[in-house]
C-alpha cells in the first residue's frame, strides 16, 4: 500500500449515482438419480453428509417443483467509474471477463455484496463440480433457497447484464 500510495492522483467526482437492476437466474432441481451420485461423491471425497439435501430434492420432485429461482441484485456505484456487486461468492474471473468485454478500466465488479446467497461459478468451473458448485448445497441449501447452485450460464448472463448497465451508464 506504501509503494502505491503515493502515486495516487486525487481527482473531484463529476456524478456519483447509485443504482441496482434485478435479474432472475434458475437453478435445475436434480433428477433422482443425479442427486444421490451428488450425495454420494460429497460423502466419499468431502465427508459430507446428504440424506437431508435428498429428502429436500425428492419433496420438491414429489410437488412438480424442476427449477427454483433466484432474484439476484445487481449493485452499483456509479462516478467516474464503477464499483458493482452481487450477493454471492462470485470467482474473480467473472470480474475479469466483465473488465475485459467491457473495456473499462475503472469497471469493478465483486461479491458479498449484501450478503451470500451461494457460490457464482464461471461456467467451465460449473462443469467441474466439486464442493464449492455441488456439494456445498447440501449443506447450505435451506439458507440459499435452493437445492442446486444457479444454472452453468448464469455468471455469463450476469456479466452480460453488467456490462449492458455499465454502457448505458456511460451515454
Amino acid at each position: 500500500v506504501d509503494a502505491v500510495y503515493a502515486s495516487l492522483v486525487l481527482m473531484p467526482l463529476e456524478r456519483v449515482e447509485i443504482r441496482s437492476s434485478f435479474c432472475r437466474f434458475a437453478a435445475d432441481v436434480p433428477d433422482m438419480e443425479r442427486a444421490e451420485k451428488i450425495a454420494e461423491e460429497a460423502e466419499r471425497e468431502g465427508e459430507i453428509d446428504g440424506r437431508m439435501w435428498l429428502k429436500e430434492v425428492k419433496r420438491l420432485l414429489d410437488e412438480g417443483i424442476q427449477k427454483q429461482y433466484a432474484d439476484i441484485e445487481i449493485q452499483y456505484l456509479f462516478n467516474q467509474g464503477c464499483l458493482c456487486g452481487v450477493p454471492n461468492e462470485a470467482m474473480c474471473r467473472i470480474a475479469i471477463d466483465i473488465w475485459k468485454e467491457a473495456e473499462a478500466p475503472l469497471l469493478f465488479f465483486n461479491g458479498y455484496t449484501n450478503g451470500c446467497s451461494s457460490y457464482l461459478p464461471t461456467a467451465e468451473e460449473y462443469d467441474k463440480g466439486g464442493y464449492e458448485v455441488l456439494w456445498s448445497n447440501l449443506v447450505y441449501y435451506p439458507y440459499h433457497g435452493r437445492v442446486m447452485p444457479l444454472n452453468r450460464d448464469t455468471a455469463g448472463k450476469m456479466a452480460a447484464q453488467v456490462v449492458e448497465d455499465w454502457r448505458k451508464s456511460r451515454s
